[in-house]
């Protein structure tokens, strides 16, 4: 669900994404193209999807290692002659060197966990914030933060990363606890996170 809009879904699968609009009565759908002119670049099997938060593009993970970023467009109903809104393949990103098993949201940052066994933390516009490279655990299969109320994770107010701690799972069955000031410490090992 789309955090500003509830009325927006986006889904997908290996190589199709669905833009979902749903109201009291019914249920539209957009499957945008998948075309290669559209990022000049292949793109891999898809993962996952989200909205980026604070804007109005979408983006979805792939099994290589990139994010496909979704801006708005027009698309035509040659049926019913309307325009309505659409989505289209914006921009390739790459952001892991392997597969992204995870694309999530945690306020106005955007999490993402691959099988090169990092969690990397950005901004709406894909800027790095933190990166959690260290952790030596295997493939990262999913991350969980820590729940706090406040919900006011934007990156470094007072030059550190406000963001929860959290803990994340692998592909090797560990689950790996981490604190996020973690990104702070010099020597590696202080940056492994604790197996439980």
């Amino acid at each position: 669900f789309d955090p500003a809009s509830p009325q927006s879904i986006v889904s997908n699968g290996a190589a199709l994404v669905i833009f979902w609009e749903w109201d009291v009565e019914s249920l539209t759908y957009y499957a945008p193209p998948l075309a290669e002119r559209s990022t000049h670049m292949q793109v891999g099997q898809l993962t996952s999807s989200v909205f980026v938060p604070g804007t109005t593009r979408a983006a979805s993970a792939t099994a290589d290692g990139h994010v496909l970023v979704w801006e708005h467009g027009a698309s035509s109903d040659s049926a019913a002659d309307e325009v309505r809104p659409a989505r289209r393949a914006a921009k390739l990103v790459k952001l892991h060197a392997g597969a992204i098993h995870v694309i999530e949201t945690l306020g106005n940052l955007i999490v993402t966990g691959g099988t090169d066994g990092h969690v990397r933390v950005f901004d709406a516009d894909f800027k790095i914030l933190a990166w959690y490279e260290d952790l030596d655990a295997g493939p990262v299969t999913s991350v969980s933060f820590a729940h706090e109320s406040s919900g006011n994770f934007s990156g470094f107010p007072a030059g550190r990363l406000r963001c929860p701690d959290f803990v994340v799972t692998t592909a090797s069955s560990l689950i790996v606890s981490c604190q996020a000031s973690m990104f702070d410490e010099v020597p590696a090992e202080d940056r492994r996170g604790k197996p439980r």
